[in-house]
């Protein structure tokens, strides 16, 4: 039951960060690189999301 909820949480984020183009670790604006969003602060990445 927990990894179904971990993964719900997850997709959430995801989804958050693709709506606002903020990243979800840190709040820092994604920026676009190759067809993904990744954050230049902590290094977060749509694409490894």
């Amino acid at each position: 039951m927990q990894n179904q909820q971990e993964t719900a949480g997850n997709k959430g984020r995801f989804e958050h960060a693709v709506a606002t183009r903020f990243c979800p670790e840190c709040g820092a604006l994604l920026v676009p690189d190759s067809g993904c969003f990744y954050c230049r602060l902590c290094g977060f990445s749509l694409c490894k999301a």
